[in-house]
């Protein structure tokens, strides 16, 4: 979900360097707070919250829904080992993370998000990044997250402000020319093939799989 080259954190992670762990001045720092209910911005959907047309992450979905921008934090992977690598190198950074929550909903996270790319072959590079800004909507309202390392992230609510005259200039126009249709699956075959899959995974009978 990231471009090569994004600020932040780089390098193969096949053996993590300890150099790297997120401590001190290094740790990353994020800030969550909740968007209220009668703000200007509370009313619009997430796309329509994204301040330019490049650097996006955005994920729409049944469980959770988030629009971000900007890279606070990329972890580079590559190698046939490379979502173990970043799972670790991830924890490291997770561990030592400096989280301030302010008014959050009770089903809102309150730990660092980050978004994973990874390529099947193992020579394809994948990465973690955590976004710079990110709109979170729970059942139970609206988050803003902002992150930053080494140093205290912007407030999110003025982060998110501050990118609102941009999307004037730079407007984020939708995708053209898609559409879904049912499958050879049924919804509940669908999960059940999901769940099998996740089950050999788990136990070592399959290490990669594509559905």
């Amino acid at each position: 979900p990231a471009r090569p080259g994004a600020p932040g954190y780089h390098g193969p992670m096949s053996s993590p360097d300890p150099t790297h762990t997120a401590d001190g001045d290094d740790a990353l720092r994020v800030r969550i707070q909740r968007l209220p209910d009668d703000h200007p911005l509370a009313a619009l959907t997430l796309t329509d919250l994204l301040p330019r047309p490049d650097d996006l992450f955005v994920w729409l979905g049944e469980r959770a829904s988030f629009a971000g921008w900007g890279s606070a934090l990329v972890l580079t992977v590559e190698g046939r080992h490379a979502i173990r690598d970043a799972a670790r190198a991830w924890d490291e950074v997770r561990a030592g993370a400096v989280v301030e929550a302010e008014d959050v909903p009770a089903d809102s996270p309150r730990f660092p998000v980050a978004l994973g790319s990874f390529g099947f072959a193992a020579a394809t590079p994948g990465m973690l990044v955590v976004p710079e800004v990110l709109v979170h909507d729970t059942p139970t309202g609206r988050v803003v997250v902002t992150a930053g390392r080494g140093a205290d992230p912007r407030t999110p609510l003025e982060a998110l402000e501050e990118a609102a005259p941009q999307r004037a200039l730079t407007p984020v126009e939708s995708a053209r020319g898609l559409w879904t249709e049912t499958g050879r699956m049924t919804q509940t075959q669908w999960m059940e093939s999901v769940r099998r899959l996740i089950m050999r995974l788990k136990n070592g009978a399959a290490s990669k799989v594509v559905m």
